[in-house]
């Protein structure tokens, strides 16, 4: 045990500058109350230290804490006092003073070898600042007088008080050492150079071992004695925390929840630690991390962000989800994000976390195709509560049916060396128009399959795959995609003309009944790139327009439809 207090002391970290200023004295101080003789005390708490005896030693483990956290803020600023020689130090007193004043204190006691000094007060901690303190109040264990906790000369360091004062004046004060004068004759300051301004650190470094240990209930670690301090100290293990002191603190994570709205969850976040690095996000719908009501979903903070760059260093650190259709319900629904710690440290919750989520139905504008089974759901990778949104009886009704969605959806592309990729629907061959939709419906672009280029061209072009899927649920089991009725084209003059129009999100509907999904798009950097691989950018009216027939379906349309895809294939098999 002694070997492990020894190393956790003497450890050198990250360097802290302390608020100047000389610490507010009341005049001066008792030294510490001696050890009881034969009395052994124990507590629990700080609080509980109080009243459980008249020694500081009952805090000796939270205190060598409390010094070995002050050297991670100024590496190696307090160091242990030699017993021994001819300085004697007893066991009530806590051997610490910066390490300047140390050697100051041991060169002057060699230079009397022969001359006793009795060490009767040097170092406090915090918490045994504390207890004099109480106990003053209290008017118990001998203490007359005492500063406030962080507010006394022996929270810095550089004072110690002697027995022998008279003896030992003129060789302290030649070592840089000063008198107090006869309001308080056995007190001694080291003035002389070397040390440091230690002044609230000991409160600092209590608060930042509190939140080591506390990550649930963290406060401010600016070094201030105040109310939210004094309550934790109180409630703090006499004997050390669990935790023990971190000159290597990992850093929680930051970030923002930017925005909760109907169209998408998002903002960012970064591991101060590896700045670099992106990490991952958890989001919780309905309330907070370890409720069992809540639904919790992991993504990646990976996004670039042009507004992250400079105030972060780096910019792929933007998260964001498409908003949940089964909570599109009118009602609130919480929305809470925690940054993931990359060393596995405490978790944060985001600033602006959490927000409210809270949107009515509105349903896109064309026909609902009935989802026949669990089997089709699982197929597509539709999901209950990303895609399907509660809708009333009288709302779906008043939507017009189409047919079933096919059992499995299949990608193709031709083998002409493009590389646009198609959905086939029945009869139509519907352009996937970018990697960003595909995603939105969970298509596997690496599992394409390849047609000759005349009989996928053989097939009658749809409309574009919608930006996002929606579907619907009223009270009754029925699940509907709510989609675009395809329909047969007509030629006008000049071409081929269109009611069409495409939105904003890939998605194509009936000229004047559009309106986006609400998929967030990639942005003009990423419409470049798409363009360049040979898709279509989201919002994008390439390709053949078609002007929509009054009837549902066409029998001799379809009935040319299978005669050309016939065609197609016996002169693939000759």
């Amino acid at each position: 045990m002694t070997r492990f207090w020894w190393m956790i002391g003497l450890a050198s970290l990250v360097a802290f500058s302390a608020c100047s200023g000389t610490p507010e004295l009341e005049g001066p101080e008792s030294p510490e109350p001696l050890e009881p003789v034969g009395q052994k005390t124990f507590a629990i708490t700080v609080e509980q230290a109080v009243s459980a005896g008249c020694s500081t030693s009952q805090v000796k483990g939270l205190s060598l804490q409390i010094v070995a956290q002050q050297n991670c803020l100024i590496p190696n600023a307090l160091s242990e006092v030699p017993s021994g020689s001819n300085i004697s130090i007893g066991s009530n007193i806590f051997p610490y003073m910066q390490t300047a004043a140390r050697d100051a204190l041991v060169k002057a006691a060699k230079a009397k070898p022969s001359t006793t000094m009795t060490v009767s007060s040097m170092f406090r901690s915090l918490a045994q600042q504390y207890l004099l303190y109480r106990w003053y109040l209290a008017g118990k264990c001998s203490i007359t007088l005492a500063a406030k906790p962080g507010n006394s000369a022996h929270e810095t360091g550089r004072a110690l008080d002697i027995s022998e004062y008279s003896t030992w004046k003129s060789t302290l004060e030649s070592n840089g050492f000063s008198w107090q004068g006869s309001n308080d004759p056995w007190h001694y300051t080291y003035v002389g150079s070397g040390t440091h301004d230690l002044s609230g650190t000991s409160v600092k470094a209590f608060q930042m071992l509190w939140n080591i240990n506390n990550p649930g209930d963290l406060i401010d670690e600016d070094g201030i004695y105040g109310p939210q301090t004094e309550a934790r100290l109180k409630a703090s293990p006499a004997g050390g925390f669990a935790i023990p002191p971190n000159c290597n603190p990992n850093d929680p994570p930051e970030g923002v929840l930017d925005t909760v709205s109907c169209d998408e969850v998002g903002g960012w976040a970064q591991d101060p630690d590896e700045p670099a690095k992106a990490i991952d996000v958890h989001v919780y719908f309905g309330g907070p991390s370890g409720d069992a009501n809540a639904k919790g979903v992991p993504t990646h903070a990976a996004i670039h962000r042009d507004d992250l760059c400079g105030p972060l260093g780096s910019c792929e650190h933007g998260f964001s989800l498409p908003s949940p259709l089964s909570l599109h319900d009118g009602k609130p629904h919480a929305v809470h994000a925690y940054g993931i710690d990359s060393a596995g440290g405490a978790n944060a919750q985001l600033q602006s976390s959490p927000k409210n989520l809270e949107c009515a139905p509105q349903i896109p504008a064309g026909v609902r195709r009935h989802i026949l089974s669990q089997d089709v759901m699982q197929a597509w990778k539709l999901d209950s509560f990303w895609h399907v949104m509660p809708v009333s009886d009288a709302q779906l009704s008043a939507i017009d049916e189409s047919t079933d969605l096919p059992s499995t959806p299949q990608l193709v592309k031709a083998d002409d060396g493009s590389s646009a990729v198609w959905l086939i629907d029945g009869p139509w061959r519907r352009h996937v128009p970018n990697p960003a939709v595909a995603a939105a419906w969970g298509f596997d672009l690496t599992q394409v399959a390849t047609l000759p280029a005349a009989e996928l061209n053989a097939m009658p072009e749809g409309t574009n795959v919608r930006g996002r899927p929606v579907l619907v649920k009223a009270t009754g089991p029925a699940v509907y995609l709510i989609d675009d009725e395809q329909k047969t084209a007509e030629p006008t003059d000049g071409g081929v003309a269109s009611d069409a129009a495409t939105g904003k999100d890939g998605s194509v509907s009936e000229a004047g009944t559009g309106g986006s999904t609400g998929q967030p798009d990639g942005g003009t950097a990423g419409a470049a790139a798409n363009q360049a691989a040979g898709w279509e950018s989201a919002g994008s009216d390439s390709g053949c327009s078609v002007r929509p027939r009054s009837s549902r379906s066409d029998l001799a349309w379809a009935a040319m439809a299978l005669l050309a895809l016939l065609a197609a294939g016996r002169r693939r098999a000759s």
